[in-house]
């Protein structure tokens, strides 16, 4: 019956290249916290990380792909730190969002070091051109006098 099922809180497993070949209709599901058939999902306030439990990848997931799947909890399965709820305090999502602010910082540093890196090597070969344009008009220049 209905009454005794078993649901908890999952995503989606992003790491599509390593499902699919297993079942090409399944998408994984990655558990993350007991949940019942009629609660609602438990408020997050950011992006977290999850790590997949079969292929091992980790990935950034919004609060809005979080789904409710009737699936089995494993033996011994720990909630993710998003969904643990310890007396008297909300759930930890702080860290997840200073993970994904050092993410993007990171991210937009390796932007602007590309760019720099890419700005110096077109000055540089600018710079080349125009000495050979000065090279051409000095041996123009010098052949006219003679």
């Amino acid at each position: 019956m209905w009454e005794d099922s078993s649901y908890c809180w999952v995503v989606t497993c992003k790491h599509h290249i390593y499902h699919i070949p297993r079942n090409l209709i399944y998408r994984h599901k990655i558990p993350l916290a007991e949940a019942d058939a009629v609660t609602s999902r438990p408020p997050i306030n950011g992006p977290f990380r999850a790590r997949c439990d079969m292929c091992g990848k980790e990935y950034l997931y919004k609060p809005s792909e979080v789904l409710r799947a009737e699936k089995e909890l494993p033996e011994g399965f720990i909630a993710h730190p998003a969904f643990r709820e310890e007396e008297g305090s909300k759930p930890d999502t702080q860290q997840s969002r200073l993970d994904l602010s050092l993410l993007i910082k990171g991210q937009l540093l390796s932007q602007e070091e590309d760019l720099h890196a890419q700005g110096c090597a077109r000055a540089e070969k600018e710079t080349e051109e125009k000495k050979a344009v000065r090279d051409q008009i000095g041996d123009q220049v010098k052949q006219r006098i003679q």
